[in-house]
Parts: C-alpha cells; structure tokens; sequence
C-alpha cells in the first residue's frame, strides 16, 4: 500500500535498441564521462569504456537463456554490486567508475546504456526532481529504482492496479464511471507512470544543467 501511494502522490501533485555499429551508444557515455573538463578524463573514458563492455558481454552470457524477469534482476543486481557503492547528491558520470559514487541521474544513465547493449527494451521517467528507468514498458513494465539497492525493481501486479483504481476513486480523483471503464493500461500511463518520459539525450543535457547549477551555487566558476 505504501508503494501505491507513492504511486498516486507523484502522479497527482523507447525502445532502447542496440545498433551493430554503436552497440554501446559510445558517444553517449563518452559525453556523459567527460561533463567534468578534466585531461585525465579522456584517458580514463575510454579504459573505463572498454572495462564496461567487457562486464556486459560476461553479463550477457549470466542472462542467456533466462526469463526477462530473472535477467533483470541479475542485471540490477550484478550493475549495484560491480560500480555503485555510495549514494550521493549530483555527482559527476565519471565517478561511478572512479569511485562508486551515484545519484538516481547517473545511475539510470549507466542502466539506459546497458539495457541498449543487452537489447532490453526501456523508458527513461522524469519526475521535478527525480529520474528513472522502466524496463519492458510494452508489457512487464518494471520499474528500475536505482537508488533502492536492496529493492530496486518493482513490478505492479493486477492486484495493485485494482488497488490504484479504488483509491482513486476513494480520493476522488476519477469519477465512479470512469473507474470502472479505464483499462489497465491506461490506469498505468495516465495515474501510475504519469512522469515525463524523457531520452538518453535529454538525460545528458540534465546531468550537464545539474553540474552547471552546482558550479554556480558553489562559485566554481572554472569548471563552466
């Protein structure tokens, strides 16, 4: 019930597909690394960058042959467990290699990119101040929480949507009629994942304005 609730606060107040010649998107997590202008950066970029496709192939061969459900949940488990060890406000891309620290930008930025290598489809979520990842919104519709560790994926059951459905109309959010004509998937687009749905690109430019913000609040006018 908790978790619902969560759902109907927010809501109230893309495929991701791999290309044979850029399986990785290597201009994307290039962009992402080098946000912070740093010369060590460009070496560091592209050892880490080989370093990751390497994981992924070994993490490819750990899912083959298993149900989508059992793949994410190794996916997400084997990516907290290899590159995030501590949480932390607005960090730089390049320190989830350097030093393990995310926030849920950079972290949905690093599973956006792995779920286009391992060919999982994907949606990037926006909320005012948060970001998220939903894995196989065409159907299983999984909610990739990076900064959950320990629960991280949540899938709502028709359970949980029948539940949704009644607070709403408890809460008066929808009317009688209306709950009991809207479908499932409706029910999901319109109340339960109602963020904005955003793209890898449009995640970079958040990461850059979110440093740039940070720059100026902490007069650090040189990294701009």
């Amino acid at each position: 019930m908790i978790i619902i609730l969560f759902f109907l606060v927010f809501s109230v107040c893309s495929h991701g597909q791999s290309s044979l010649d850029n399986p990785l998107k290597k201009d994307e997590f290039l962009t992402l690394y080098k946000s912070v202008d740093d010369d060590n950066n460009i070496d560091f970029s592209t050892q880490h960058l080989n370093e990751l496709i390497l994981f992924l192939d070994q993490l490819g061969e750990k899912i083959e042959s298993k149900s989508k459900k059992k793949s994410l949940k190794i996916i997400f488990k084997e990516i907290h467990k290899k590159y995030f060890i501590q949480y932390k406000d607005n960090p730089s891309f390049d320190k989830i290699f350097s030093a393990g620290i995310y926030n849920c930008l950079t972290a949905s930025a690093l599973y956006s990119l792995v779920f286009d290598y391992l060919e999982i489809s994907y949606q990037i979520r926006e909320k005012p101040s948060h970001v998220y990842v939903v894995a196989y919104p065409q159907d299983l519709k999984v909610i990739v929480e990076s900064t959950l560790p320990a629960e991280g994926l949540y899938q709502l059951k028709d359970k949980d949507l029948k539940k949704v459905r009644e607070e709403l109309y408890k809460n008066k959010i929808i009317s009688e009629e209306e709950s009991k004509s809207i479908n499932d998937d409706e029910l999901w687009e319109a109340y339960v994942l109602a963020d904005k749905e955003i793209n890898l690109q449009n995640l970079i430019g958040l990461h850059y304005f979110n440093l740039g913000i940070a720059s100026i609040i902490n007069e650090d006018f040189l990294r701009l």
